[in-house]
């Protein structure tokens, strides 16, 4: 269809709804008449803030039978669930699954307790004890509990920097000012051990869940992006790897916390590296080539035959402990062991509660990763198998978890991502799992751990190194994420580096803060694009940016606008300044003297009242529709024509084509505004007016254009002539204001009436 023919089709369109009484007649209808007209809901029709709180309380503590049952029946999932299961299709794969991942939580949670700096007992108690409670509250099928290596590395920055400033140690953190603090803590505490600090901090984090899920707070996690994630987690395997590398060249190293930890670290490492062990080193060389292989080479290869994955650190682990006792590694090379571990459960203690304003700190940030990660995970398998999850129940279900396992020698646990993974491909169908792995994991308490007083720490190390390699691979994600994003790209490589940089709390802060910046860089650097008028065959009319759609036309003294984004204090002068820059004459000035300066073969055609034209250098059209009974022509100017038609044809008369009379601001994407920004719609309404244009504000959002009225502006801007419910009816006003202009010798304001 060519654009005459389209033209005519949108005009025979406009005259059918205008004939039949629908939308377009001969009165504009603006904002206030379409309220009316539609009957909008006042404050009066509303309730009052106080009225709906009083309603939500009433609701909510209404005492019925079947609430208190549901509430029992929510807050406790597994009592839904657990009377349903099928146990002919569930129970063998959650026997399988439950194994599985108990198999893998013995050598991690062994492993990982270094990273807290605790006993490798406590890692398997904290293997045990989350679980068992996250069964009962939880709403995930296939989140694993128990340790992870970004929370137990930030536990361990907590415990090392705490058991300095309690041994007196003023040089604790040389970054921060906390002299007066070690004087009181030191006092205070004399008696205090890391597993003290650890419990405490366990509570703590615990307690906050808690307070976020009876406050709603759940939305705080949103804050947590991806790229700030994946960043802090990529700059936490960072510091876990330089964490092991003592304990991989059997060298003894002081403990840093604070700002420029790392590179402490790797500074004493390399003094010392003379003195490493020269066993140590060779047992951890050939356990990490070994495990590496097996894991990435043997492990998708054997995929073929089962699902169930190879237990390789528990290989590793049994191998290392048999090894170690028949050759008597610890007094024949000096190789450090695990030493004595205790048979058994231990009875559930008070944490310190003293402690808990000096951990406080440490634990928001740790209890957002927590939440973050077992919410971002339990989602994730949700979606995949066809179920949802309750996010605040799972903030109520880590709350919990942490409290009770707080009372045990247990520190912070979290959904770890290896395992729930593990956990899902290994068919697991419900939480029943966890009884099986929790079985495993009490031979190994009660009985087992016996066997490993002779098992080398290093192997221990290697187990963690090899299994850093999931978290070191997102840098591979960087050249992606440059080609789609620059500004996501820098969230991720900032947070990364201020994790590497400072220690891993005050990394994931900063990376948190940078990334709330860039929220407000991206809202401050928010545009006003130019748009143009497009015909759909069927009589549908859109308004598209001029720059991006060839058959986007402008229209005839009218300068059509949209904003993306908020109106807030942060882009509300750059939205008045660019408001004003669309009345410079540019590209159009340049257009009309290109074509008035090439050879004229269309001459004295003369533009109407209502003409589109498009600034595409290859293809500038004019289409006209007359209001009353002028035929429609359509004039194409086209300057990549055929051989045969070497001409260009252009438009005699230009005149009147740039000087823009009308503005129409489309504020569809402004979804909310704040003072400042309602400021800025009355600043450039006033300043069209004294410039002699008219302004008029369509597609407002309901809630911005409430907020604009308790403004009360006034005649400084009037709702009856600014604010137009889309794009069209501020055209349609255009229209008729210009009809009215044509028969009176003074220009008059259209009639508003219904």
């Amino acid at each position: 269809m060519g654009p005459a023919e389209a033209s005519k089709q949108h005009s025979s369109y406009m005259q059918e709804s205008s004939s039949e009484g629908n939308y377009y007649d001969k009165v504009a209808k603006n904002q206030v008449i379409f309220d009316e007209e539609f009957g909008l809901f006042t404050k009066s029709h509303r309730l009052t803030t106080k009225q709906a709180i009083a309603a939500r309380i009433t609701e909510n503590c209404r005492i019925r039978p079947s609430n208190i049952c549901d509430t029992i029946l929510d807050f406790i999932p597994i009592l839904k669930w657990l009377p349903k299961y099928n146990i002919r299709q569930n129970l063998i794969h959650d026997i399988v699954g439950g194994l599985t991942v108990g198999i893998m939580n013995v050598p991690q949670g062994m492993a990982y307790a270094s990273l807290a700096g605790l006993s490798p007992i406590n890692g398997l108690y904290t293997s045990f004890f989350p679980a068992i409670v996250y069964m009962f509250f939880g709403t995930s099928r296939h989140n694993s509990l128990g340790v992870f290596a970004v929370v137990s590395l930030m536990v361990g920055s907590t415990n090392i920097r705490l058991s300095k400033q309690l041994n007196g140690d003023s040089e604790a953190d040389d970054s921060s000012n906390l002299t007066s603090l070690l004087d009181v803590i030191s006092s205070d505490f004399p008696q205090t051990k890391p597993i003290d600090i650890v419990m405490a901090l366990t509570l703590c984090v615990g307690l906050i869940q808690l307070a976020m899920a009876v406050l709603r707070l759940d939305f705080l996690t949103a804050y947590m992006s991806d790229q700030v994630i994946k960043g802090f987690t990529t700059g936490a395997a960072v510091h876990v790897f330089v964490a092991q590398l003592n304990k991989i060249f059997g060298v003894t190293l002081p403990r840093h916390s604070g700002f420029g930890k790392l590179f402490r670290v790797l500074r004493d490492l390399i003094v010392q590296l003379p003195t490493a062990n020269i066993a140590t080193t060779v047992i951890s060389a050939a356990t990490i080539v070994i495990l590496y292989v097996c894991k990435n080479h043997i492990a998708p290869r054997l995929t073929r035959f089962t699902k169930i994955p190879v237990p390789f650190d528990l290989f590793a682990i049994i191998i290392g402990t048999a090894l170690s006792y028949i050759i008597q590694m610890e007094t024949t090379f000096h190789v450090k062991v695990v030493g004595e571990i205790p048979l058994g459960l231990p009875a559930p203690s008070l944490p310190r509660l003293r402690l808990l304003p000096y951990v406080f700190g440490d634990a928001f940030a740790i209890a957002i990763i927590v939440l973050a990660v077992t919410v971002s995970m339990g989602s994730l398998f949700a979606k995949k198998h066809g179920y949802t999850i309750d996010i605040r129940q799972e903030f109520y279900a880590m709350g919990i978890t942490e409290c009770v396992t707080s009372l045990f020698p247990c520190f912070t646990s979290s959904t770890a991502l290896t395992r729930s993974v593990i956990y899902e491909a290994a068919g697991t169908k419900t939480q029943l799992a966890t009884i099986f792995s929790s079985l495993l994991m009490l031979l190994v308490i009660f009985v087992l751990g016996a066997f490993i007083k002779v098992l080398p720490v290093c192997l221990l190390s290697c187990i963690v190194l090899v299994a850093l390699k999931g978290m070191l691979v997102q840098l591979s994600d960087l050249p992606r994420l440059w080609s789609l994003s620059k500004i996501d790209f820098t969230i991720w490589l900032f947070t990364f580096i201020a994790t590497v940089v400072c220690d891993v709390i005050q990394g994931l802060a900063v990376g948190i803060i940078f990334a709330l910046f860039m929220i407000i860089f991206r809202t401050q650097r928010s545009e006003v694009t130019k748009l143009g008028r497009m015909s759909h065959s069927a009589g549908s009319v859109y308004y598209r940016p001029l720059q991006r759609y060839r058959d986007a036309c402008y229209v005839e003294n009218v300068c059509c606008v949209h904003f993306e984004g908020p109106l807030l204090f942060v882009n509300a002068e750059r939205f008045k300044k660019s408001c004003f820059e669309v009345l410079k004459p540019s590209s159009l000035h340049s257009l009309s003297k290109k074509a008035q300066s090439s050879e004229s073969v269309a001459t004295g055609i003369k533009v109407g009242p209502y003409c589109h034209v498009n600034l595409e250098p290859h293809h500038v059209k004019t289409h006209k529709r007359n209001a009353s009974n002028v035929s429609i022509r359509s004039i194409r100017l086209d300057a990549t024509v055929d051989d045969d038609q070497k001409k260009i044809l252009t438009l005699g008369s230009f005149k009147g084509l740039s000087e823009i009379k009308y503005v129409v601001v489309d504020l569809s994407s402004v979804s909310y505004i704040d003072v400042m920004g309602s400021s800025a719609l009355k600043d450039v309404y006033q300043g069209m007016k004294q410039r002699d244009i008219r302004l008029y504000y369509s597609s407002t959002q309901l809630s911005v254009l409430e907020f604009v009225k308790r403004c009360e502006f006034g005649d400084d801007l009037p709702l009856e002539e600014a604010f137009y419910p889309s794009m069209e009816d501020a055209i349609h006003a255009i229209d008729l204001f210009r009809g009215s202009a044509s028969e009176n010798s003074q220009p008059e304001a259209p009639s508003l009436g219904k």
